[in-house]
Protein backbone atom coordinates (compact mmCIF):
# COMPACT_ATOMS: atom_id res chain seq x y z
CA UNK A 1 0.00 0.00 0.00
CA UNK A 2 1.39 3.41 -0.87
CA UNK A 3 0.88 6.77 0.84
CA UNK A 4 -1.83 7.96 -1.57
CA UNK A 5 -4.03 5.00 -0.69
CA UNK A 6 -3.57 5.57 3.02
CA UNK A 7 -4.40 9.28 2.82
CA UNK A 8 -7.44 8.58 0.63
CA UNK A 9 -8.72 6.03 3.14
CA UNK A 10 -8.25 8.51 5.99
CA UNK A 11 -10.04 11.30 4.09
CA UNK A 12 -12.96 9.00 3.25
CA UNK A 13 -13.26 7.89 6.85
CA UNK A 14 -13.32 11.49 8.07
CA UNK A 15 -15.97 12.49 5.51
CA UNK A 16 -18.24 9.58 6.45
CA UNK A 17 -17.88 10.29 10.19
CA UNK A 18 -18.44 14.03 9.67
CA UNK A 19 -21.70 13.41 7.78
CA UNK A 20 -23.09 10.82 10.20
CA UNK A 21 -21.77 11.98 13.58
CA UNK A 22 -21.33 15.77 13.32
CA UNK A 23 -24.03 16.77 10.83
CA UNK A 24 -26.18 13.90 12.10
CA UNK A 25 -27.44 12.77 8.68
CA UNK A 26 -28.36 9.16 8.00
CA UNK A 27 -30.32 7.77 5.07
CA UNK A 28 -32.00 4.34 5.15
CA UNK A 29 -32.72 3.31 1.56
CA UNK A 30 -34.85 0.30 2.52
CA UNK A 31 -37.23 2.55 4.51
CA UNK A 32 -36.60 5.62 2.31
CA UNK A 33 -36.07 7.64 5.47
CA UNK A 34 -33.70 10.54 6.08
CA UNK A 35 -32.83 10.96 9.76
CA UNK A 36 -31.34 14.20 11.04
CA UNK A 37 -29.91 14.56 14.54
CA UNK A 38 -27.14 17.16 14.56
CA UNK A 39 -24.45 17.23 17.19
CA UNK A 40 -24.96 20.25 19.42
CA UNK A 41 -23.53 23.50 18.06
CA UNK A 42 -23.00 22.08 14.58
CA UNK A 43 -23.67 25.47 13.07
CA UNK A 44 -25.60 26.37 9.95
CA UNK A 45 -24.99 24.48 6.73
CA UNK A 46 -26.35 23.98 3.25
CA UNK A 47 -25.65 20.92 1.12
CA UNK A 48 -27.04 21.51 -2.36
CA UNK A 49 -26.24 18.11 -3.90
CA UNK A 50 -26.39 15.59 -1.06
CA UNK A 51 -26.26 12.02 -2.32
CA UNK A 52 -26.92 8.91 -0.30
CA UNK A 53 -26.70 5.98 -2.71
CA UNK A 54 -29.43 6.61 -5.29
CA UNK A 55 -31.07 9.31 -3.16
CA UNK A 56 -30.46 12.96 -4.11
CA UNK A 57 -31.41 15.79 -1.74
CA UNK A 58 -30.85 19.43 -0.93
CA UNK A 59 -30.48 19.97 2.82
CA UNK A 60 -30.27 23.23 4.75
CA UNK A 61 -30.04 23.70 8.52
CA UNK A 62 -30.13 27.10 10.24
CA UNK A 63 -30.06 27.47 14.02
CA UNK A 64 -30.54 31.21 14.50
CA UNK A 65 -32.09 33.78 16.77
CA UNK A 66 -35.44 33.49 14.97
CA UNK A 67 -35.55 29.72 15.51
CA UNK A 68 -34.29 26.48 14.09
CA UNK A 69 -35.07 25.61 10.47
CA UNK A 70 -34.54 22.31 8.69
CA UNK A 71 -35.28 22.41 4.96
CA UNK A 72 -35.07 19.33 2.73
CA UNK A 73 -35.79 19.19 -1.01
CA UNK A 74 -36.54 15.77 -2.53
CA UNK A 75 -34.88 15.49 -5.97
CA UNK A 76 -35.98 11.89 -6.48
CA UNK A 77 -38.81 10.12 -8.29
CA UNK A 78 -39.92 8.45 -5.05
CA UNK A 79 -41.34 9.75 -1.75
CA UNK A 80 -39.30 9.91 1.46
CA UNK A 81 -39.89 10.31 5.16
CA UNK A 82 -37.88 12.96 6.99
CA UNK A 83 -37.29 12.46 10.70
CA UNK A 84 -35.65 15.32 12.56
CA UNK A 85 -34.42 15.61 16.12
CA UNK A 86 -33.99 19.36 16.45
CA UNK A 87 -32.32 21.08 19.42
CA UNK A 88 -34.41 23.69 21.25
CA UNK A 89 -33.82 26.09 24.14
CA UNK A 90 -37.36 25.53 25.41
CA UNK A 91 -40.17 23.24 24.35
CA UNK A 92 -42.48 25.11 21.95
CA UNK A 93 -46.27 24.93 22.02
CA UNK A 94 -46.38 24.55 18.23
CA UNK A 95 -43.95 24.13 15.33
CA UNK A 96 -44.34 24.87 11.63
CA UNK A 97 -44.30 22.20 8.95
CA UNK A 98 -44.39 23.84 5.51
CA UNK A 99 -45.98 26.95 6.98
CA UNK A 100 -48.74 25.11 8.87
CA UNK A 101 -48.68 25.07 12.66
CA UNK A 102 -48.82 21.68 14.36
CA UNK A 103 -48.57 20.15 17.80
CA UNK A 104 -47.68 16.77 16.29
CA UNK A 105 -44.17 16.33 17.70
CA UNK A 106 -42.47 14.62 20.62
CA UNK A 107 -40.12 16.08 23.22
CA UNK A 108 -37.01 14.25 24.36
CA UNK A 109 -33.75 14.92 26.14
CA UNK A 110 -30.50 13.85 24.56
CA UNK A 111 -27.10 14.44 26.13
CA UNK A 112 -28.58 16.96 28.59
CA UNK A 113 -30.27 19.07 25.92
CA UNK A 114 -33.89 19.41 24.94
CA UNK A 115 -34.93 18.25 21.50
CA UNK A 116 -38.13 17.80 19.59
CA UNK A 117 -38.70 14.84 17.31
CA UNK A 118 -40.64 15.47 14.10
CA UNK A 119 -41.53 13.08 11.29
CA UNK A 120 -43.05 14.18 7.99
CA UNK A 121 -43.54 12.77 4.48
CA UNK A 122 -41.73 14.36 1.54
CA UNK A 123 -43.07 13.78 -1.98
CA UNK A 124 -40.91 13.77 -5.14
CA UNK A 125 -39.93 17.27 -6.27
CA UNK A 126 -41.26 18.85 -3.05
CA UNK A 127 -39.52 20.81 -0.29
CA UNK A 128 -40.15 20.26 3.41
CA UNK A 129 -39.51 23.09 5.89
CA UNK A 130 -39.58 22.41 9.63
CA UNK A 131 -39.44 25.57 11.77
CA UNK A 132 -39.11 25.51 15.55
Amino acid sequence: MNVAEKSGWAAGTFAALFISEILGLEYDDADRTLRFEPLGYTGDFRWTDARFGRCSLEIEFVDGEDGTVLSVANRNSFPLTVQGDLPVERIPDVIEVNGDETRDFEHESHFDRSMIHVSAPLEPGERLALVV
